[in-house]
């Protein structure tokens, strides 16, 4: 009897032995499939990564000739250099409600608030936190005023079309809404760090746009030399920052 049970013994483990090896076999090939899906799906992405980059890139340089063949839209993190001014941008917000620290709102009758000054109907503020520094270069001295009203807004859609402009309507200056109320004299070296606002349309704020500020302080666009284009980080500029982080 002892040999027998041997027997069986032997037979069951060789069966346990012989199950697991076919499903080691069979598992391997499940795991290798998987493992192969998903590098498949990885490049996938990348790939579609790499497309929307280059049409987003091909939006900005259109965005970018719609001012001057062979201008470029400066990134929004970036020191940027004009002439005898060094711009940078901090920040920048979509937003119904007033910040106290601006000098006034304008007051058309196309805006309308409340008693906080907050706009109440179809139009919103675009509030820009930014930096700017001026060098002293004795061969600009006819460019060391400062404009602010010089810095426009563009806003441009999926194919790069111009869709809402605006001017600039106030800001952190420290002085009362006046005729010269935009003309600021910033002295060699110093910084104004101030927040420039727009007033937009609701319908042309959307998170698919192409929002740009261009400064012309000095002058006119004649040349590329006139001018500087910087992103703002909002509407698709915001989404890739943010999905960057």
């Amino acid at each position: 009897m002892k040999w027998v049970k041997r027997i069986l013994g032997i037979g069951i483990l060789a069966f346990c032995v012989i199950g697991t090896i076919r499903f080691i076999k069979i598992e391997s090939p499940m795991k290798s499939g998987k493992q192969s899906e998903s590098a498949m799906v990885t490049t996938q992405e990348q790939e579609e990564s790499k497309t929307q980059d280059l049409e987003k890139n091909d939006v900005w340089s259109k965005i970018a000739s719609t001012y001057m063949e062979g201008a470029v839209c400066e990134e929004a993190s970036a020191k940027v250099k004009h002439r005898n001014w060094i711009y940078q941008i901090h920040s920048a917000k979509i937003t119904k409600n007033r910040n106290p620290k601006w000098d006034f709102v304008p007051k058309f009758e196309m805006y309308q608030y409340d008693k906080y000054e907050n706009l109440i109907n179809d139009y919103s503020y675009v509030a820009v936190d930014l930096t700017i520094q001026c060098e002293k270069d004795k061969a600009l001295e006819h460019y060391q005023d400062l404009y602010l009203n010089s810095i426009g807004l563009g806003i441009f859609d999926e194919n790069g079309m111009q869709v809402s402009a605006g001017e600039m309507r106030t800001a952190i200056l420290g002085k009362k809404e006046q005729k010269n109320y935009f003309f600021y004299n910033l002295k060699d070296g110093e910084q104004l760090n101030t927040e420039v606002v727009f007033i937009i349309e609701d319908k042309f704020l959307t998170e698919n746009n192409y929002y740009v500020i261009d400064i012309t302080n000095g002058g006119i666009k004649q040349s590329l030399e006139d001018f500087v284009l910087m992103k703002l980080p909002l509407g698709v500029e915001k989404n890739e920052t943010g999905s960057k982080k």
